[in-house]
């Protein structure tokens, strides 16, 4: 007898960093996914069949609400003080986004 697994999706916030970037090459390599999707601010150059690119400022989520559907959820957003350029904007990143 063969037990069935489910078949799951992985959702990425801050796929295009360091942290995040490996994560999804992992995520994307794991049989227990048959769908991974990223969410970014840009434009992403990347392909796979499992992979999902989901682009949005993240500034109105009710924009991308619908997407925001899963099994396991990945929060990699994250920046620093010298790419923020400010406390506000380091904050908004590192806190109000994950929130």
């Amino acid at each position: 007898m063969t037990l069935k697994t489910k078949e799951k999706t992985a959702l990425v916030f801050g796929h295009t960093g360091l942290i995040g970037g490996i994560l999804t090459k992992l995520l994307l390599a794991d049989d227990k996914y048959t769908e991974v999707k990223v969410f970014s601010r840009r434009k992403v150059e990347e392909e796979h069949p499992k992979l999902k690119i989901i682009i949005n400022s993240l500034e109105n989520i009710s924009e991308i609400a619908g997407e925001i559907k899963g099994d396991d959820l990945f929060c990699c957003l994250g920046t620093t003080m010298k790419k923020a350029g400010s406390k506000a904007a380091f904050e908004r990143v590192d806190l109000h986004l994950p929130v």
